[in-house]
């Protein structure tokens, strides 16, 4: 919505945010350094539980990869 705050400067505000839908739609791969899991295999992960078990806790080597993931996990519904 535009509005003037002095005469003739016109002001806008525009989100410009990209967030994933929560919808079962939702599809996103990841690719990290994890401790543990498999490797060069597709696996399901469904919420961050699941990450945790499939390929344990993070560390300081793994930590934005692992966090990455969850973030994803969490918007993604």
């Amino acid at each position: 919505m535009a509005f003037q705050v002095s005469p003739g400067v016109n002001t806008s505000e525009i989100d410009l945010t990209n967030v994933v839908v929560a919808a079962g739609t939702s599809m996103g791969g990841a690719v990290g350094r994890f401790n543990w899991g498999p490797i060069e295999w597709v696996t399901l992960i469904t919420d961050e539980d699941n990450l945790t078990e499939t390929f344990q806790k993070p560390d300081d080597t793994n930590y934005a990869d692992w966090f990455t993931a969850a973030n994803f996990l969490s918007y993604s519904g």
